[in-house]
């Protein structure tokens, strides 16, 4: 668990830029902490998913191309514990880099696919074009991948000094199967053969990977995305506060009820309606129903930029 901060309505913010100079990185932090930013999300600054930063190494690409320097980061991490905040490191629970899971299908999620009668690995690619595949998902609660990860992420708080680790995940992503026991002979057979899977429960694999790290690392924050509520009520006990990206009014207001004054909770909800440009009517209506039951809108990061949708990197700067 992580310190106790005076906190008020809106406090959580986010960074995306990190191949900035390391003193305009100490400016953006003191000015989001004028802004009353105490809790800072960085946004995509890991090298790849599963292994998310590689001591000393000095510069890498995130896995959408973007330039990360290390120097970036310390000067961030470092001016944030100074004024006295929270740096929350981003990363998915069950997210890998191409090439990693090839060797170990057995710990991959798999879905079915209707249409060829057959399950597939799950791949996400930019722009639905298959050649650009750049994650793919696993089953988080495997002894391997408890125990690889939370080392790695041990590396993230001992190392660089983060505070905290943010969880994300890709909602609930429909059924998914893993396999029931590792075949002796792998053949593409498999991948017709029933009997080789099992559908599982992603929720409660994410909470079993949540508590065994809360187990395994009590003094370090932990905060998990229950995007559109998937696995919010599994894991709501496990993490230092709830946090719930959301997509419409309903929903929000539904989350709200369910949340007033129970503490701090924090709700992403972008206020645009094409995802480009800032709405400043749905933004303020938002923010009332949230802050009116005492929960914190995530709508503010570096370079007074604000959200319009859920890839950060794109938020938009406002005068």
């Amino acid at each position: 668990m992580i310190k106790k901060l005076s906190e008020s309505l809106n406090d959580y913010g986010f960074l995306t830029d990190f191949n900035i100079s390391p003193i305009t990185a100490r400016e953006r932090v003191r000015k989001l902490f004028e802004f009353g930013i105490r809790h800072f999300q960085f946004y995509d600054a890991m090298d790849r998913y599963e292994i998310p930063i590689i001591p000393n190494k000095k510069e890498w690409n995130d896995p959408i191309g973007r330039t990360i320097r290390r120097e970036t980061i310390d000067a961030y991490v470092d001016e944030i514990r100074k004024v006295g905040g929270i740096s929350w490191f981003y990363t998915g629970i069950y997210s890998v880099s191409p090439g990693f899971v090839m060797p170990g299908l057995e710990k991959a999620l798999f879905s079915f696919l209707e249409d060829k009668q057959h399950y597939a690995q799950e791949w996400i690619c930019l722009d639905d074009n298959p050649d650009w595949a750049f994650v793919s998902i696993i089953d988080p609660s495997t002894e391997e991948w408890k125990q690889h990860y939370t080392e790695q992420l041990r590396t993230i708080t001992e190392d660089v000094g983060f505070t905290g680790i943010y969880f994300d995940q890709y909602g609930s992503l429909d059924t998914r199967w893993r396999f029931r026991y590792k075949p002796d002979i792998w053949s593409f057979d498999n991948i017709h053969d029933h009997d080789c899977f099992e559908e599982v429960n992603k929720a409660e694999l994410m909470a079993d990977f949540l508590r065994y790290f809360r187990q395994e690392m009590p003094d370090v924050g932990v905060i998990f995305n229950a995007a559109d509520g998937y696995a919010f009520d599994e894991t709501k006990d496990i993490v230092d506060f709830p946090y719930i990206e959301l997509w419409n009014d309903n929903s929000i207001e539904h989350y709200c009820s369910r949340l007033k004054n129970t503490g701090k909770f924090v709700i992403v909800a972008y206020s645009s309606s094409d995802g480009k440009t800032f709405d400043r009517e749905m933004f303020l209506r938002r923010k009332k129903i949230i802050n009116d039951a005492g929960g914190d809108l995530l709508f503010r990061g570096d370079d007074n930029r604000y959200l319009v949708n859920c890839y950060f990197p794109s938020a938009i700067r406002l005068n």
